[in-house]
This record gives C-alpha cells, sequence and structure tokens, in this order.
C-alpha cells in the first residue's frame, strides 16, 4: 500500500488536546502494525501557541519510526479572524462569504504542506485529515478531495454550520466517526451522500495497572471524592461541577465528600469550596490511572465531546462515571456500556452522586461493565484492524 499522510495543524509527542493523543496514538500503532504513515503538519507548536510562528524548523524529521515534514505557516489577518470568531461564538450565523473567508484564512494554515500535497498525490493513498476545525483540513481537502478521509471529532457547536465545511466535506472520500452519534450530528450538518462512512471509535491505552492506596497515600486523602479529569475551563462545563458540588455540600452539611481536579486550566473557586476542593493540576500517568481508581466516580460534566478518553480511563480503573446528559456521545456510551449515569440539571447530579457514593458494589459493578465495554470496542488491536479495513477499502486495496 502507498503511504498515508496524516494531515494536521500541529503534531508533537507531549502537546496537550484529546484530538493531538488520538492522532499520535493512531499514527503510532498503525505504523507499527506494518501501515506506512506520515505526518504533514505545520511549524507551529500546539494550539495555545501564536498560529503564524514556526516553532520547528521546515522539513522532514523521523521520530520514533514516524516521519513527521513540518511546513511554514501562512501569514494571518488576526483582526479579521478574531472578527469572524467572536460572531461564530455569539450564534451570529450566517455569516457572510467574506466573514467565513476571514475566518478559514485567519486559521492554521500553509501553502507550502498544500503545494507539497498536490505535488506528491501520487506517492500516498490518502490524506487523512483531523481535526476538522482548522485551516489545515477545509482547506487540505481541497488540494486531493478524491483521496481524503476525515476524522472530524466534531460535536453539536456553531462552526459545524460554516458554508465551506459543508461544501468541501461533501466531496472527500471518506469520513470515520469515534461515535454513533458524532456521526448523526455530522450527517444532520453536511451533505454526506456521496462520502463513505463509517464509525471506527478511537484507540485508549489499556497496559498499566492503578493502584488506588498509593494514590490515597501520596496526597493525604482519606475522604471520598468525586474525581475530574481534564483541561479546567468553561468550555468544559467545568463551573456547572463547581455550583452542583457546592449546592450539594450545602444540602448535605455532615458530608465529607471531596472533589479532585486534575488537568491544566485556571479555574475561580466559590470561598465555601475551600478545603473541600483539591487541585492537583497536571500529573504523571501514574497518578492519573491511580487517581480513577481511588474516586468513588469520576464526573464528566462537558456537554460538547466526540470521544471523551477520560470516561475510558475511568471505567478501565473500575469506577463508574456520571455524565452530562446533554452530551450525545458520552450519554451514548454511558448508556450502551451500562458503566454509569447521567445528569441534566442539580437534582439529577444529587441523586446521582446520593446513590453512587452510598451503593459501593453497585457502583463497581458499574466501573467493571464500562471496562469490558472499552476493552471490547476500544483497545488498540481492535482500532487498527478497522481502521486499516476503512483506509484499504478507500484506496482500492
Amino acid at each position: 500500500m502507498k503511504k498515508i499522510g496524516f494531515v494536521c495543524p500541529w503534531f508533537g509527542w507531549n502537546i496537550p488536546g484529546g484530538a493531538e493523543a488520538e492522532l499520535r496514538g493512531l499514527v503510532t500503532h498503525l505504523a507499527a502494525s506494518g501501515l506506512p504513515c506520515e505526518v504533514l503538519t505545520t511549524c507551529v507548536r500546539e494550539f495555545r501557541s501564536d498560529w503564524g510562528k514556526a516553532a520547528y524548523k521546515q522539513g522532514a524529521v523521523t521520530e520514533r519510526g514516524i516521519v513527521i515534514r513540518r511546513f511554514l505557516p501562512d501569514h494571518r489577518n488576526r483582526e479579521a479572524f478574531r472578527n469572524a470568531f467572536t460572531k461564530i461564538l455569539a450564534g451570529e450565523l450566517p455569516l457572510s462569504d467574506r466573514e467565513e473567508a476571514d475566518y478559514l484564512a485567519g486559521s492554521v494554515n500553509s501553502k507550502a504542506l498544500y503545494d507539497y500535497m498536490d505535488t506528491h498525490r501520487e506517492e500516498y493513498a490518502l490524506y487523512v485529515f483531523l481535526p476538522y476545525l482548522f485551516g489545515t483540513t477545509a482547506n487540505g481537502v481541497a488540494v486531493a478531495p478524491e483521496k481524503s478521509v476525515v476524522i472530524p471529532c466534531l460535536h453539536e457547536e456553531n462552526y459545524i454550520r460554516l458554508r465551506y465545511f459543508k461544501e468541501r466535506f461533501s466531496k472527500v472520500r471518506g469520513m470515520a466517526f469515534l461515535a454513533d452519534a458524532e456521526r448523526a450530528v455530522a450527517e444532520s450538518a453536511f451533505d454526506l451522500s456521496r462520502v463513505e462512512k463509517a464509525v471506527l471509535g478511537a484507540g485508549v491505552d489499556t497496559d498499566f495497572t492503578p493502584d488506588a492506596a498509593r494514590f490515597r497515600e501520596k496526597y493525604g486523602i482519606r475522604e471520598p471524592f468525586l474525581l475530574y479529569a481534564g483541561r479546567k475551563s468553561r468550555g468544559k462545563n467545568v463551573y456547572t461541577l463547581l455550583y452542583s458540588f457546592e449546592r450539594y455540600l450545602q444540602e448535605h452539611p455532615d458530608s465529607d465528600l471531596k472533589l479532585v481536579l486534575i488537568g491544566g486550566g485556571d479555574i475561580i473557586l466559590p470561598d465555601s469550596l475551600e478545603g473541600h476542593v483539591l487541585e492537583l493540576g497536571f500529573v504523571d500517568a501514574t497518578d492519573k490511572y491511580d487517581a480513577y481508581a481511588a474516586a468513588d466516580l469520576l464526573v464528566q460534566p462537558s456537554r460538547m465531546e466526540s470521544f471523551s478518553i477520560v470516561i475510558m480511563e475511568s471505567w478501565l480503573c473500575g469506577r463508574p462515571v456520571l455524565v452530562h446528559g446533554d452530551c450525545a456521545v458520552t450519554k451514548e456510551f454511558t448508556l450502551r456500556s451500562g458503566g454509569g449515569l447521567y445528569f441534566e440539571d442539580y437534582f439529577e447530579f444529587a441523586k446521582a452522586v446520593e446513590y453512587l457514593t452510598s451503593h459501593p458494589q453497585e457502583a463497581s459493578e458499574m466501573g467493571a461493565r464500562g471496562r469490558e465495554f472499552v476493552l471490547e470496542n476500544f483497545a488498540w488491536d481492535a482500532i487498527v484492524r478497522k481502521y486499516t479495513e476503512f483506509f484499504r477499502r478507500l484506496a482500492g486495496e
């Protein structure tokens, strides 16, 4: 089989982000299985960096057996991008043609990358793009739509209503989704009638052994606790969790329940939560898995997820999850697996927390069902097989 070129806005072995982690895992495991893979990306360091500034030298390097080709990013009109971006966030849609063009032009782009893809297209069986949101995908698929595959990593949000995405994604060769609910959102937003589609899932590392006692000993936690793992931001709906937890403590003054937060980002804690919330920031992989195992349950309050690695990791550690009912993907996984509960308001949050913390046997059974669900559907050997079959079919092999 010819090479598969994975096209992304940035690439690094340790940069944050769910789509970034999924790409690293997918490329690494596919290459290890014998499928020829390369990464085609820009010289931008990561999402939080200046999208018009090169942090790496242009050119090809081989790291961990993977060829990574980096190209200089284009100059950006930040003001025009910001104006369009602000309107999208505010839901002031539809944008004008000029505003949509400003948004995509002001995203992460590289003419040098697109020129390379065009010149070398015969060397590649497919170009695989992820995530959908950036210029490298929206403009990259226009280079060779007949051999372009998109792994969009999308959810219900204003960006999917842009006409550029609808127009260009209708012409691609294939689209792969992480969940049935994600596919449903995509099909409601785009015309995919002539696009080969498949729900393939995402890979999850399963080779670890968590130790709950080790976590509690290291951080001096003796009380029962809820765990939140991930970026602490409004976009992840973390303040809903904080306010719900604050109200829960007010209504249960004798409770010794704690909330442990791991991951990056800054939040403002209400004064009433002082002593009840433990912020650990970034922790290493061992501490992360130990935290899952030690928690009574993981709470994933985000309404906008296309997969959610953290609920999979919690299940692998045998613990149930509590997800937001407005997130179609995490709700789907929770219902399919029987690995937890979901909430849509404070009262459902409180009832779920009460039940899971006071019924340890049932909570453990939910965690066990979740673990079985992950191992059956998202272990890397299964994911590699599904993606390999899909790519070979699209390439005509």
